[in-house]
């Protein structure tokens, strides 16, 4: 059977619509793109770098030291339903070196510390609720309280 040249003619001189693209849109969809990509990279460059790991005797874990650089490391204790109980983070030479966090086992942030060769000083306290509580700031001379400002504040213990 011939095939009718007309027809034919046609079919391949059809031409796709053109696209118009919105420079807004596509640079959006780039933007996620990226975040995406580098949030995988993180995930799996944790999962990798694991120096240590502990688990609950139901499975989950307990606390886990990742290496993020060559220097730096940060150990994460969790409760037992998985959620985050707190995260410090670490120096190569093992002292305490930068900001921690600690949370409640609602998940909700409950304090604050600021850590430099393993000295510790408190920065925010938080309610369980997530309201900003005031603490204890005080100053020592000669083994003696000099100053004292706001309310009694225990350090979480990690």
């Amino acid at each position: 059977m011939k095939e009718n040249p007309n027809k034919a003619l046609h079919r391949t001189a059809h031409k796709a619509p053109p696209v118009t693209a919105d420079v807004s849109t596509m640079k959006k969809n780039i933007i996620i793109l990226a975040v995406f990509l580098g949030l995988a990279s993180a995930i799996l460059a944790e999962q990798t770098n694991v120096l240590s790991r502990e688990n609950y005797p139901s499975g989950e874990v307990k606390t886990v030291i990742i290496q993020i650089t060559p220097t730096n490391s940060v150990e994460r204790e969790y409760y037992e339903s998985g959620q985050l109980r707190w995260e410090i983070p670490f120096a190569t030479n093992g002292k305490k070196n930068g900001i921690g966090k600690f949370y409640y086992p609602n998940g909700q942030l409950e304090s604050v510390w600021e850590y430099e060769d393993n000295r510790n000083k408190p920065l925010k306290k938080y309610t369980e609720t997530g309201r900003r509580k005031l603490f204890v700031k005080t100053r020592w001379h000669l083994g003696k309280i000099t100053h004292k400002i706001g309310n009694l504040f225990v350090p979480p213990s990690p």
